[in-house]
């Protein structure tokens, strides 16, 4: 269904257009082109600002089953304290793959 960029509730449901999730899950692979643990939490956030501003639903998150996986894991604790994200956990128990559920 197609609405103008300046309708503000969706015409079928009511709800605010800008709350609501496209349900995409995006995906970013943080752990193997030989990054940093810095490196991979700067782009941890980068991931995750980009997937907020395209509304989408989750991220999935590829950190490897190393330091990386770690310190992700301490970094999303700190971010669901900060109501940042919603959640997060492993994929389908893939300790490699951690999906971020985003906040609407």
């Amino acid at each position: 269904m197609e609405v103008l960029v300046s309708t503000e509730n969706c015409p079928k449901c009511d709800s605010h257009i800008a709350s609501q999730s496209t349900g995409e899950i995006l995906e970013v692979d943080i752990a193997h082109n030989r990054e940093t643990i810095a490196q991979a939490l700067a782009k941890l956030d980068e991931s995750i600002q980009q997937a907020q501003k395209m509304r989408a639903q989750a991220l999935r998150v590829i950190v490897g089953r190393g330091l990386i996986r770690e310190e992700v894991m301490g970094q999303l604790q700190w971010l669901k304290r900060d109501a940042s994200v919603h959640d997060f956990d492993y994929d389908r128990g893939n300790l490699g793959a951690i999906i971020v559920t985003l906040r609407e």
